[in-house]
């Protein structure tokens, strides 16, 4: 069974209370076990990672005590979270562990201080949900990671909102199989048109 290390905002304990609901819906829903944490970020501009690392590394180490299986550890993380969760797949990928199955990363926003990666190398297929907006952080570091050659599923909110209702008011009725078709690159723009929609929504 997959282990998911979730990430809770760090400057908000509201959303981290909310992160934490999520996670457990996460682990009521799905095969996974979920493990949530809280880390402050470094004091000052530098981008300190080794509370989040050490909590990464630890999930790694411990996977197995915990009855999940530490070939599929999973990243995640929720709005500035999820930014950071971006930026700790990078830093881990650069390091050669611990190796990540994959990243999910819901609305991830990234700030001045965690901007955007550029064209990230090496690092672990991500599933992210975005609004699919121009200017939505997701939908950008989504393009980032195709231009990288990263495998990238693009889930808009309306995706999950069809995957959640109750099976008999899906189209096809209750037969409709539950598991949910993640997107694939090419049903999402490109970057060159992601960007350009940006900028002209900027405007």
């Amino acid at each position: 069974m997959p282990l998911l290390l979730w990430l809770s905002d760090p400057d908000s304990i509201t959303a981290a209370e909310n992160a934490v609901v999520l996670g457990r819906l996460l682990a009521a829903k799905a095969p996974v076990v979920v493990l949530a944490v809280w880390v402050p970020p470094a004091p000052g501009p530098s981008l300190g990672w080794g509370d989040e690392m050490a909590a990464l590394e630890w999930a790694a180490e411990h996977a197995q005590e915990l009855d999940a299986d530490p070939r599929q550890l999973l990243l995640a993380g929720h709005d500035v979270a999820g930014g950071r969760a971006a930026w700790l797949a990078i830093r881990a990928a650069e390091g050669g562990w611990p190796e990540l199955h994959g990243q999910l990363l819901v609305h991830p926003t990234f700030t001045d201080r965690y901007p955007i990666p550029s064209l990230p190398v090496r690092v672990a297929p991500a599933t992210i949900i975005t609004t699919g907006a121009p200017s939505d952080d997701g939908r950008r570091y989504a393009c980032e990671l195709r231009s990288a050659g990263i495998e990238v599923a693009e889930l808009l909110d309306t995706d999950i909102t069809a995957n959640l209702e109750p099976r008999s008011n899906r189209p096809g009725g209750p037969g409709r199989p539950s598991t949910m078709a993640l997107p694939t690159a090419a049903g999402r723009p490109p970057c060159s048109q992601a960007n350009a929609d940006r900028v002209s929504e900027t405007r």
